[in-house]
């Protein structure tokens, strides 16, 4: 056992919850020092976090706590925290979905980066046999009836689901391959169970927060909203029906690929799409700075571009860009967005004003910044969000154009201050904070705000984007252009004159 670990006590009889909690707390303080991990930009956020962890793991139901309790207890005395903690999350669907999420931030600790990308495509929950066992169940005869032969290795495996490829008799002659995208068995059990172990942990968040500087979070909004998003995650109607919408999409767009759908061969828990053969993005042409950043870009005109600049009034973009859903077909040039099971819709206002807070992040616009976020977010908190964009704007650098980093920051420190956010603002900016890892693992050359440009100017030409904005607004922006010099004049002159306490 590691030196310092209290005695366990006997894991074959039920504990009390009050002492269950609090020997799984000390155990996973002692084990896994979340502390460490947690970069100083986040710093206010540890104590939080680590009495979370705790949380989570006494809150577990014994017949789940018990074994993993013990498996720390068995793990090699000299086994790093990082290996301990993706250890921990083995079959704990929600916190391995938290992971994947993360796993690209470049702020975190490089060790830790490297342990939960293995959640991108490196989960081993699941056998291939449970995997064929669960195809026969849910499709019976029609396993014959297309003739389907199943393959006997497991293609891939996700937080909920595993990827089984077959091959069968397509609707053209001869045969095709595809792959099943299948609910594992104990998902559902275990989803219900974590759901509301994070709705009580939301409570109990917002009680510890009140003598902290995150006192103004609303965690029952921030949680509700990860309940909600998790989930889509396991409803296999929902992501069939926003597959065959990305696959219509995206067949517009050049160099861009989505599996289509095989709707004979679906059924609840149960995803049939054609196979699509590639590698993971992160994974090529290092050693080739010129392909990889021609791919980083196209990757954010995909993701970003395409759904903003869309001309349709309501408009799907990816919630769940990791790296690992994520693949380039080299022979065919072809960029391939996997799982389309979290999604979100942006409807032509809310772009409008995410376009607008972007472009006046780049101009340091105070005002119009608090313009388009204020009507983003209700206006709910006007006085806030007005000494917050100031305090920002104090904070850029008067020789550097401000960029994507800098909008994260900017949406970081108003969540942090309290500012409610809607659903579909949050889950685009964690969907910018997963791309902008990728596109700095990825190298990416030209700023994301560069990109983003030459994608409406290029796409303009080719008639298929439309910019969400009004005259008014573009008369906006162009006034605050011709006057940005000025205006960075009078903030850098206000900064040293009243430098912030």
């Amino acid at each position: 056992m590691p030196a310092g670990i209290p005695v366990p006590p006997d894991l074959s009889e039920r504990l009390p919850a009050q002492a269950r909690r609090e020997y799984c707390s000390t155990l996973l303080t002692r084990l896994l020092p979340l502390d460490q991990f947690i970069p100083d930009c986040y710093a206010q956020w540890r104590p939080l976090l680590r009495d979370a962890m705790g949380f989570i793991a006494a809150s577990l139901s014994t017949p789940r706590l018990y074994p993993k309790v013990a498996e720390q207890l068995g793990l090699p005395e000299d086994t790093v925290p990082q290996k301990r903690l993706t250890a921990f999350m083995a079959r704990m669907p929600v916190l391995q979905k938290l992971g994947q999420t993360i796993a690209r931030n470049r702020h975190l600790d490089a060790g830790l980066r490297a342990e939960l990308t293995l959640l991108e495509d490196m989960i081993r929950d699941i056998t291939t046999e449970e995997v064929q066992s669960r195809i026969r169940t849910l499709l019976g005869p029609r396993l014959q009836r297309h003739g389907v032969v199943l393959e006997d290795m497991i293609h891939a495996e996700a937080s909920v689901s595993a990827v089984l490829g077959f091959s069968w008799n397509g609707a053209a002659r001869g045969r095709k391959r595809g792959v099943f995208k299948v609910l594992k068995p104990f998902i559902p059990e275990h989803y219900r169970e974590e759901l509301e172990i994070v709705r009580q942990l939301a409570l109990y968040l917002g009680e510890r927060s009140q003598s902290t500087p995150l006192a103004n979070v609303d965690f029952n909004k921030i949680f509700d909203d990860v309940r909600c998003l998790m989930e889509r995650e396991i409803d296999s109607d929902n992501e069939q029906a926003n597959l065959a919408s990305a696959r219509r999409r995206f067949q517009q767009v050049a160099g861009v690929r989505v599996p289509s759908l095989i709707p004979e061969l679906c059924a609840p828990g149960l995803t049939a799409m054609s196979f699509e053969d590639g590698a993971k993005i992160t994974d090529i042409y290092h050693g080739d700075p010129r392909r990889r950043n021609r791919l980083a870009r196209r990757l954010a005109e995909a993701l970003i571009a395409v759904p903003l600049f869309s001309a349709a009034e309501q408009v799907e973009f990816h919630a769940d860009p990791h790296a690992g859903n994520l693949y380039y077909d080299e022979s065919g040039d072809e960029l391939i967005i996997l799982d389309w099971a979290l999604t979100e819709t942006l409807d032509r206002e809310q772009r409008r004003l995410i376009t607008l807070m972007l472009a006046a992040v780049m101009l340091r616009d105070e005002s119009l910044i608090c313009t388009s976020l204020g009507y983003l977010c209700g206006d709910s908190n006007g006085d806030l969000l007005r000494d917050q964009v100031r305090c920002f704007i104090r904070g850029l650098s008067p020789l550097s154009l401000p960029g994507l980093e800098h909008v994260l920051g900017l949406l970081d420190g108003l969540f942090q201050a309290g500012m409610v956010f809607p659903t579909s603002l949050l889950i685009f900016r964690k969907v910018l904070l997963t791309l902008d890892g990728i596109l700095h693992e990825m190298e990416l050359k030209l700023p994301l705000e560069n990109v983003l440009g030459e994608y409406l100017l290029t796409g303009y030409g080719a008639g298929h984007t439309s910019l969400p904005l009004s005259n008014t607004d573009l008369w906006s922006l162009w006034w605050s252009a011709n006057w940005m010099g000025a205006r960075v004049g009078m903030q850098t002159g206000a900064r040293l004159l009243r430098p912030e306490r």
